[in-house]
């Protein structure tokens, strides 16, 4: 499955880093300034940075021609961030893709660990560590925590190109930016081990959100949310209903609980709206797609 000697030619990277962005130009920066050739711990040769681009207000082509132009800007497809990393994975020349977000900052040492991972593992695909910048229990923040392993967020995962383009990369049908690399994440499993590489670490912003933000959110991620566990229930082992309304209802009201006990009213708040509302729509849309691929199935 592994080559033990991956190419080490000039001419062919090692690894693409692939960053979507839409109109965030100073967090883009801040990132970019991470993987500069003189920053990261790694020859600059073995590796290229692209970003993707959907940006309509403000795009990232000047600001990229300006500061970093050893990184390729690609204007993206528009949709959602599925579709425009998998617009980046077209673009790219590397053996392996490595997929951060634009308000990540890569850890110095980033390219050089998952090299070293990828020398010594038998794997197509690795997820490394998410570190949150600032406090995760403040209320209404949020951040993609990842230190143990098993969740396979896209702020810090590579997969070997082959093997993404043989998946198809991202379901782009997931339309904001939820559940499409868990997807992934469920179906690479079926084909390779996926480690998770410590070393190999991403640092991520807390972010605090306004009560009318989290709530405008909800009817996208609920869509999200249905759609990712209609299209793997069988490699989720759902077979009933039940189990579907239990896996949905369980996690918030134990978030509401821990909410309400940890005095985070405004987070206690949503978590009750996906509780009454949120968690109607990811079933609706589980009946939706769920009726659906059996129509396709039976034609």
């Amino acid at each position: 499955m592994q080559d033990p000697n991956p190419t080490t030619s000039t001419n062919v990277p090692l690894f693409s880093v692939i960053i979507p962005t839409c109109d965030r130009n100073e967090m883009l920066a801040l990132c970019l300034e991470r993987l500069d050739p003189t920053v990261q711990q790694y020859d600059p040769n073995r590796y290229e940075v692209i970003v993707t681009d959907n940006g309509t207000k403000r795009p990232a082509e000047g600001l990229i021609q300006e500061r970093f132009p050893w990184v390729t800007w690609v204007r993206g497809p528009g949709g959602g961030a599925a579709a425009n990393r998998n617009r980046g994975a077209i673009e790219a020349r590397g053996e392996w893709l490595v997929f951060t977000d634009d308000d990540c900052q890569p850890d110095t040492g980033l390219l050089r660990a998952y090299d070293a991972a990828v020398r010594t593992i038998q794997a197509d695909a690795m997820e490394g560590a998410v570190h949150p910048i600032g406090d995760p229990d403040l209320d209404m923040a949020e951040c993609p925590i990842n230190l143990h392993g098993g969740l396979f967020w896209s702020a810090n995962v590579a997969v070997r190109a082959a093997m993404f383009h043989r998946l198809g990369g991202f379901n782009p049908r997931y339309p904001p930016a939820g559940h499409e690399d868990e997807d992934l994440y469920l179906r690479l499993r079926e084909h390779t081990p996926v480690p998770f590489i410590a070393d190999a670490r991403i640092n991520h912003p807390i972010r605090i959100f306004n009560v009318g933000s989290a709530v405008s959110r909800i009817p996208l991620r609920a869509q999200s949310t249905g759609l990712y566990y209609s299209l793997n229930a069988r490699r989720l082992g759902i077979r009933r209903f039940t189990t579907l309304v239990r896996w949905i209802y369980k996690p918030r009201l134990m978030a509401l609980l821990k909410d309400l006990v940890r005095g985070r009213p405004r987070s206690a708040f949503i978590e009750l709206l996906w509780v009454l509302y949120g968690n109607v729509l990811v079933l609706r849309c589980w009946f939706r797609e769920t009726r659906q691929l059996s129509r396709e199935a039976v034609a």
